[in-house]
């Protein structure tokens, strides 16, 4: 979260947006301690088991293959995430200057990945 954050203060006057994303629901209290604790200084989004559906269809669309069959074997073998719509945390996603999805990352990822997807972007 620290190193999303530098990445967010770093980028966002240039269009890059770091957006969190989390469920709704019992885990709700205990992120919104964490943001603080940690100062997060990009936006967290909370969505219920609807919106966390859709969003699952718009980021599978923007995963590497790699990412992809990680994803589908952390859904195959955790019934857990079945109340958050399909989607895993940590989930990251860089969004465009138009406000699209540009990269989807599940799970924790190198920052450096970010960094350069996030230079990429801003090349355009």
């Amino acid at each position: 979260m620290p190193d999303l954050s530098k990445l967010h203060e770093k980028y966002s006057p240039n269009g890059l947006t770091v957006v969190g994303l989390a469920a709704d629901g019992d885990m709700k209290a205990k992120i919104d301690e964490l943001v603080e604790r940690l100062d997060v200084t990009y936006p967290v989004v909370y969505g219920s088991y609807e919106v966390t559906k859709s969003l699952v269809r718009d980021i599978d669309e923007h995963l590497s293959p790699t990412m992809r069959n990680r994803l589908d074997l952390i859904r195959e073998s955790s019934p857990a995430i079945r109340p958050t719509g399909g989607l895993v945390f940590p989930t990251s996603l860089l969004i465009d200057r138009e406000g699209n999805i540009a990269k989807a990352y599940v799970g924790t990822v190198p920052i450096g990945w970010m960094r350069r997807k996030a230079k990429s972007l801003l090349r355009k």
